[in-house]
């Protein structure tokens, strides 16, 4: 007695389907999958981009505080004291800004 398998009992028109229709799946997996990579490289490039941008901001934050303070060492007195005070506020009113910015909010 001998076994048919399930391909001959299968009319030839559904197993050509069943072919075209795995064919047709990877295609699609594959597109898929090249299209990924792409999106990854600009990604990369956009946090580097957005990480630059961020230190380059600090940076600027803290160079205005330096000259703040240079400035504030020419005055004495109750002066110094609040010019001072108005340098660090403006610092860190300046790194809550680049932090939020950087946040999306």
């Amino acid at each position: 007695m001998m076994l048919r398998n399930d391909d001959q009992l299968r009319s030839p028109r559904h197993f050509w389907r069943d072919r075209l229709l795995t064919t047709v799946a990877a295609v699609i997996f594959g597109l898929t999958l090249s299209n990924v990579a792409p999106a990854d490289d600009k990604s990369r490039e956009s946090k580097r981009v957005a990480n630059a941008e961020y230190k380059a901001a600090v940076d600027k934050a803290e160079a205005n505080y330096k000259a703040a303070r240079e400035h504030c060492n020419s005055l004495a007195g109750n002066e110094k004291d609040v010019c001072v005070k108005d340098a660090k506020a403006a610092k860190a009113r300046a790194e809550a800004d680049i932090k939020s910015a950087r946040q999306g909010g």
